[in-house]
């Protein structure tokens, strides 16, 4: 028998980890946005230079993960985390106000 979903309604736990990702996506935009295009180029993934120097390009796996395109692109994912965490109606209404 497969589960089909899991009812824990009664958790009341803080996401600190979602918490953090959050924080950390919103400083590295923050910091994407001051520093301008060279700080871009020097941390987005690019395929071939990653093919070129795996080693040296290693990082850029992970820190394309928090960049974002503009604000829109970085609260659309914002609320869609929180949405996620938060999934009663009257709480995804108040989110897609914001």
């Amino acid at each position: 028998m497969l589960p089909i979903g899991d009812d824990d309604r009664d958790r009341r736990l803080t996401p600190i980890v979602t918490y953090v990702l959050i924080a950390a996506n919103v400083l590295f935009f923050l910091l994407e946005l001051s520093s301008g295009e060279a700080f871009i180029e020097r941390w987005a993934f690019v395929p071939s230079r990653f093919l070129a120097n795996p080693t040296g390009e290693f990082a850029t796996i992970f820190t394309s993960m928090f960049m974002h395109a503009g604000w829109i692109h970085l609260l659309g994912n914002i609320c869609s985390a929180l949405a996620r965490m938060y999934p009663t109606l009257e709480l995804q209404v108040r989110l897609l106000a914001c």
